[in-house]
């Protein structure tokens, strides 16, 4: 009852190849659900490897983009006032122990843009170390820049993971639950557990569980410029 429902052929797309994606999908160990959604509608879906409808299983780096349509709803309601904020006003117990002054001029915009200039932790064993540690304020000083801010892309799960606390701070509510007020009760959508730092801030890169059918929903959002059954519900 959550989603308008069609056929392939009738939205244009040839159903044999659609069987056959699915035929393949079924040799995969590692999927557990696969639908496809056509001008709004649900025209194919199927589960495999026990998965099930109404699973709720962890998505990871998608989660990013639910971080940062968060920031939009942010901004549109006020908690944030612009995306060139500068990230240490956010953290102002770190303010004098900056060594790298560079990391004085980071905006929320780098950080959406992922040009902090912070490294993909995954280059060295440390930076991943830190990551795994859940103490992720102080790495805004310990880690290093590896391009000046705003010049170059670097992907950071760090990044987000401090936008998720920014978030909280700002809002003055956990990530899950701004999320559950401003973006999932008017997507309709529940979601499951949403992974903790070390000090219970939700993780902004990952750790955010979702049933197939819920996910989707979010990417019909975006298809649909932030509206959904007539709701701007991410500012377009």
């Amino acid at each position: 009852g959550d989603w308008k429902l069609s056929k392939p052929a009738v939205q244009g797309i040839n159903p044999t190849l659609v069987a056959e994606m699915y035929y393949n999908a079924n040799k995969l160990e590692t999927l557990y659900s696969l639908l496809v959604v056509k001008n709004g509608y649900l025209i194919a879906e199927d589960y495999f490897n026990k998965g099930a409808v109404n699973q709720k299983d962890r998505v990871q780096s998608v989660t990013k983009s639910y971080t940062s349509a968060l920031v939009g709803i942010a901004l549109e309601e006020g908690c944030l006032s612009s995306v060139d904020q500068k990230m240490l006003d956010f953290f102002p117990e770190l303010i004098g122990m900056i060594t790298d002054l560079r990391k004085e001029t980071i905006t929320l915009r780098n950080m959406l843009e992922m040009r902090t200039g912070y490294p993909w932790e995954e280059t060295h064993s440390d930076l991943w170390n830190g990551l795994l540690s859940g103490h992720y304020p102080p790495l805004i000083e310990k880690f290093p820049l590896v391009s000046d801010p705003g010049t170059k892309f670097h992907y950071s799960n760090l990044t987000s993971n401090w936008l998720g606390i920014i978030l909280t701070k700002t809002c003055g509510m956990s990530l899950k639950e701004y999320a559950e007020k401003h973006l999932f009760m008017p997507l309709g959508v529940k979601a499951g557990e949403w992974g903790q730092d070390a000090v219970g801030n939700n993780n902004g890169c990952g750790d955010l569980h979702f049933s197939a059918r819920d996910a989707a929903k979010f990417g019909l959002l975006y298809l649909n410029n932030g509206v959904y059954r007539g709701n701007q519900i991410v500012p377009e």
